[in-house]
């Protein structure tokens, strides 16, 4: 659920294996990049961040990657509304942690 301060970090359920490499993931945040976080094990990168960058008529853009940002792109998806993109995340958590992705 998302948090109702604004200031506060956005909680999510993160799996084992997963190490948060960078989290400015805020309710409402336009920052282009919002969350960053790494399966090594899995060799993935789960990237979130606001696209356009400051435009409210942009979206969430989530993307898991294989290795970094060169590799190729397992998954890819816009969100508006934040209850979904929170279940998108930890369902994708889950889904490379288990190896499914």
């Amino acid at each position: 659920m998302p948090p109702t301060d604004p200031d506060a970090l956005v909680p999510l359920r993160v799996s084992e294996g997963w190490t948060i490499s960078y989290n400015a993931f805020r309710a409402g945040d336009l920052k282009g990049n919002l969350l960053q976080a790494n399966h090594t094990r899995r060799n993935r990168m789960l990237d979130l961040g606001w696209r356009p960058e400051n435009d409210p008529t942009g979206a969430y853009a989530l993307v898991v990657y294989v290795g970094d940002f060169t590799g190729p792109c397992l998954y890819g998806r816009n969100h508006k509304r934040l209850d979904e993109l929170i279940i998108d995340i930890e369902r994708l958590f889950e889904a490379v942690t288990r190896g499914e992705l």
